[in-house]
């Protein structure tokens, strides 16, 4: 991999000044502001290395994707997103948002590392390895949407629409970092995520505070069905809420207990 090694040291500064042009390029999915410049932006340049791709519609903003033909049967595919998060409270910025600036060696700007940074460390080492091998090691696939940031409402129509298109032997999602202290981290699983809304209604219209005594508080009974929830243990207490939890194995154990994790640096 030397060969590879030293040719990414010696076209840093292009691959610094393309990141500097990602950031520079608003893209709140939250605000629609500069989605389709983005979106256009990263087509671009996948498209100069050679990758073929498409603008695929959904019912929100177009996901980017693209493919190219490595030397193995085997594909790997790459999920990113181009979106940003808004830039408020715009007050505590010491540097203009979309205005990449470097100081002391880091690079400041928003979505410098979500996303825009790991999506343009993956494009870049394909680059790398293209210009120096001619060819990827595998199939590589890349997905690219513009709506992470506002909780992926058409990722799921991609998928039922694009089936093909998902077709892969693995798949690296969008954070793939590496550890402070230690090696690249693979992560074997993740937490889930339950959302769901409570309604209460003890009257039919709003009243004063004097029929505190005698109408129950919609308020008071939301906190009292929180409070069920869990206990002081951070045990969920909901009835059937473990019934399908698979106990962890003896292997998947020992990864944990020799994780590279400073709970108490992390606090």
């Amino acid at each position: 991999m030397e060969k590879l090694y030293q040719y990414v040291d010696e076209n840093q500064d292009r691959y610094i000044q393309l990141l500097k042009d990602f950031c520079n390029q608003p893209s709140v999915s939250a605000q629609n502001i500069g989605i389709m410049e983005m979106a256009a932006l990263v087509q671009k340049t996948l498209d100069s290395l050679g990758v073929s791709t498409e603008l695929l519609d959904t019912n929100g903003y177009p996901i980017v994707y693209g493919s190219i033909t490595g030397s193995s049967e085997r594909t790997l595919t790459f999920y990113n997103h181009y979106d940003v998060q808004p830039v408020d409270p715009i007050e505590l910025w010491k540097t203009e948002p979309f205005t990449a600036t470097i100081i002391d060696g880091k690079l400041f700007a928003r979505g410098s590392a979500d996303n825009k940074g790991s999506m343009l460390a993956r494009i870049c080492a394909l680059d790398a390895y293209l210009k120096v091998y001619g060819k990827p090691p595998l199939n590589i696939k890349f997905i690219i949407e513009g709506e992470e940031e506002v909780g992926s409402p058409n990722l799921r129509f991609f998928a039922e629409n694009h089936p093909e298109k998902l077709k892969t032997d693995g798949l690296a999602w969008e954070g793939s970092s590496k550890n402070v202290d230690g090696p690249v981290q693979i992560c074997l699983g993740v937490k889930g995520m339950c959302s769901f809304e409570l309604h209460v209604t003890t009257a039919k219209a709003d009243l004063h505070s004097q029929y505190a005594a005698i109408v129950p508080s919609p308020i008071w009974r939301l906190v009292q069905a929180l409070a069920t929830m869990k206990n002081e243990k951070d045990e969920i207490l909901i009835e059937g809420f473990y019934d399908d939890l698979k106990a962890s194995s003896p292997e998947e154990m020992k990864f944990l207990e020799n994780m590279i994790f400073d709970e108490e640096g992390m606090k």
